[in-house]
């Protein structure tokens, strides 16, 4: 299981948030789930680890106090570790990142260290000069797969004054420097006459928690009356999505391909439309087209229906052909569909998560989705630990994540927040007169 770490970082306290297969982002406003799904994305960037720039990528987080916790009594820096285990041998790898504000009103990496069952190594940079540590003697908490332990011990190995760095200067610095957690391994290996046990270090990559990773926005782009012919790049709102269903589409409308089937049965259980097609106006693959949509016996263009359907094509297509083994991202999927609807996306998501292995991240407000996902998981078997509810809200303290693991047979585990449910009931209660 992946895991994040979150230590003074937008809200969060020494937060552990585990990362399954399938995970339900759910809470109430303000409570850190958008930033979560942020940062799971650029840590899935293969810029950051070169440049460790928190602007890459879609989301930009600003400068180093719109990323500190602002509850925090030391806002000296914030920390962010990641847990990544291996699919073949299940060993843990953890890594933990210190940052610092820098004089330009950035984050600053000010220490790095990794760890698994055979080593730990750490770095620490300072204004002038680079200190570089490597063991392999692995404290308790590795072997009892503790997780926020090992991210303890690596905040004080990082912080504290353990005997054995050595210390860069001159070129090795410079070099580090510039992507330090790249570089990282490579001065090891010079640094220390160890060879054998340093061939054990994590290689690139670096620790991403997803291949492929992908992310949808809350608001989709508004759909359009035609589209010129040259492909756009994929896009969190979905500026991409009629290029890629122009693409998955068989020629001729008689024609048929998983793709046409799996849109057109998401429809039917939706209610939203029949079928979904393309108009080409010209023979060039260049030639612009119109995106349309089957209600009943007609074809209407897709900015003539209802904005439920624009809002969901983008999603439903992106689950259909982002790939075995990747990773998605999306918030508020069921924005502008009916109870029906937000229902039949979720058979769509349980489809991707068992039968393509896709990670999914999905923010929401919908049960109707949740609800018609858990129903899913009674129809099949060996789905233990796939599936959790990360119950998001805020306390004195901050934000904070509540884990609720849904069980093979779809039920909500016994012991839940108060807050859970605590709404619902008191609305409930409300209506009933009681």
């Amino acid at each position: 299981m992946n895991s994040v770490y979150l230590n003074n970082f937008r809200g969060f306290n020494k937060t552990l948030i585990p990362i399954l297969p399938v995970n339900f982002l759910v809470g109430e406003n303000s409570t850190g789930k958008s930033s979560l799904l942020a940062l799971v994305e650029l840590l899935s960037t293969q810029d950051f680890w070169f440049s460790m720039d928190f602007n890459v990528g879609n989301y930009e987080f600003g400068g180093y106090k719109d990323i500190v916790s602002v509850l925090a009594k030391d806002q000296k820096e914030f920390q962010i570790g990641v847990c990544k285990e291996a699919s073949k041998d299940r060993t843990s790898h953890y890594y933990l990142m210190h940052y610092r504000e820098a004089k330009n009103g950035l984050p600053e990496m000010s220490c790095f260290s990794q760890m698994s069952n055979k080593y730990v190594a750490t770095m620490r940079l300072s204004k002038k000069q680079i200190y570089v540590y490597f063991s392999t003697e692995i404290p308790e908490c590795v072997k009892a797969k503790k997780k926020d332990e090992c991210f303890a011990f690596l905040h004080d190995a990082g912080t504290g004054l353990t005997p054995g760095y050595k210390v860069l200067s001159g070129n090795e610095a410079q070099f580090l420097r510039r992507s330090p957690i790249v570089s990282f391994p490579f001065i090891l290996r010079d640094f220390f006459d160890r060879k054998e046990e340093l061939g054990m270090l994590r290689m690139l990559p670096p620790p991403k928690l997803g291949e492929a990773f992908g992310s949808m926005a809350p608001i989709r782009t508004t759909p359009k009356r035609t589209y010129d012919g040259y492909t756009q790049r994929f896009s969190p709102e979905g500026e991409h999505t009629p290029y890629v269903i122009r693409k998955e589409l068989p020629k001729g409308s008689k024609k048929s391909n998983p793709f046409k089937n799996a849109l057109e049965d998401f429809g039917e259980n939706s209610g939203l439309f029949k079928s979904v097609g393309v108009t080409q106006f010209g023979k060039d693959s260049s030639s612009p087209f119109e995106l349309t949509v089957k209600l009943g016996t007609k074809d209407l263009r897709v900015n003539s229906v209802g904005y439920g359907v624009s809002q969901v094509l983008p999603v439903v297509v992106e689950l259909l052909v982002h790939g075995k083994n990747s990773c998605l991202a999306i918030q508020q999927p069921e924005v502008h569909l009916h109870p029906r609807a937000q229902a039949a996306l979720g058979d769509v998501l349980f489809h991707a998560a068992v039968e393509e292995s896709q990670t999914l991240l999905v923010e929401t407000h919908s049960d109707y989705l949740i609800d018609r996902f858990r129903l899913n998981m009674r129809d099949r078997e060996n789905l233990k630990d796939f599936t959790q509810v990360l119950f998001f809200e805020r306390n004195q303290n901050g934000n904070c994540v509540i884990p609720m693991v849904i069980e093979p047979n779809g039920e909500y585990p016994e012991e839940q927040p108060l807050g859970f449910r605590n709404f619902f009931l008191a609305e409930q209660k409300r209506i009933l007169g009681v």
